[in-house]
């Protein structure tokens, strides 16, 4: 976890968790960096909104390419080729561009905002936290809720995506002359299975 707090006491820069996929968790293995001086600017421009200190901040995904890529001037120098290297494991193509959209969770709100590698902030949008969510223990407990639903979802669309390319190459499979035996001591699945399968039943 990373607050507004933290940002403002990192002398060295910080290590701000990325969420995965859209609106997806928080994973401790996944982070982008945020330099001193850009978390300066995030900082000054919180507290200037009213956003708690001890207020939590992710990173929702990286900005590559900016509208104005190498013309765009902010209040911070751009990020140098050393900077940009614990970013992200994204490909940063020459002089465009990197940025951060931020998601930062405040007892009484919920803003996301991004800023540019110049220092710009922008598309700051505030959503509304459903009634009855009051105090950061209750936020944290809908930000699990919300979590866990996608991360349900996302891996109820992957087992989908999974299981169709096993099917079809089983289908391949059989099609190409392997015996329905061979296929099933392959695959790990029963031989009246692979007949659904390569049948298109269930």
């Amino acid at each position: 976890m990373a607050t507004i707090a933290d940002i403002a006491s990192a002398t060295d820069g910080i290590h701000i968790p990325r969420l995965i996929g859209a609106g997806g968790g928080k994973s401790p293995n996944l982070t982008t960096y945020l330099p001193t001086r850009h978390g300066y600017v995030l900082v000054t421009w919180a507290r200037e909104a009213g956003i708690n200190d001890h207020a939590e901040v992710v990173c929702r995904s990286l900005a590559m390419a900016m509208p104005n890529a190498g013309t765009e001037t902010g209040p911070v120098h751009g990020l140098n080729s050393n900077e940009q290297t614990p970013i992200s494991t994204l490909s940063d193509p020459a002089g465009a561009h990197t940025g951060w959209h931020f998601e930062i969770i405040d007892p009484n709100d919920r803003i996301t905002v991004s800023l540019t590698d110049v220092g710009t902030i922008y598309d700051v949008k505030h959503h509304s936290i459903p009634g009855g969510i009051t105090t950061p223990a209750d936020i944290n407990l809908y930000n699990l809720l919300s979590t866990a639903a996608t991360r349900e979802k996302r891996l109820a669309d992957e087992r989908r995506i999974v299981l169709a390319a096993r099917d079809a190459t089983i289908r391949a499979c059989l099609a190409d002359g392997m015996s329905v035996d061979m296929v099933a001591q392959r695959s790990g699945l029963g031989a009246p299975r692979i007949y659904q399968i390569r049948d298109g039943r269930r």
